[in-house]
């Protein structure tokens, strides 16, 4: 599998998904997590964000996930308010799913740069 180096999509790909996870963190919680395997629970307030995103004002969503190394499936399950992401635990570790839910603001960009690059097409 080819990986793209760093470019300025993959930068504004990495911001993308920064800023979803900046406004979605605070209702996201994880609900079970297995090596590979993370079910993440969407609170009801993640609708606002969902919606504006909807709406045009962002380019990224959950699912997109997958265009990442190392994601290999995102399901979304509405009726369940949850999103199942199947991961390569030997590119993203464990770690990074309470990371991305825990860590200071500022620290959230780096984490995500330092653990996701993008497929090649």
């Amino acid at each position: 599998m080819r990986v793209l180096m760093p470019s300025s999509d993959t930068a504004s790909r990495l911001e993308d998904l920064t800023s979803l996870m900046v406004s979605l963190r605070s209702h996201v919680t994880i609900a079970h997590h297995i090596l590979g395997r993370v079910r993440l629970k969407i609170g009801l307030g993640a609708l606002g964000v969902v919606a504006g995103r909807d709406q045009g004002k962002a380019r990224f969503s959950l699912t997109d996930l997958s265009t990442f190394v190392g994601i290999e499936s995102v399901r979304l399950n509405s009726a369940a308010q949850s999103a199942i992401v199947t991961y390569d635990p030997a590119v993203i570790p464990e770690a990074f799913w309470r990371e991305c839910l825990s860590v200071p603001e500022d620290q959230l960009g780096p984490l995500i740069a330092a653990t996701l690059r993008m497929r090649a097409p």
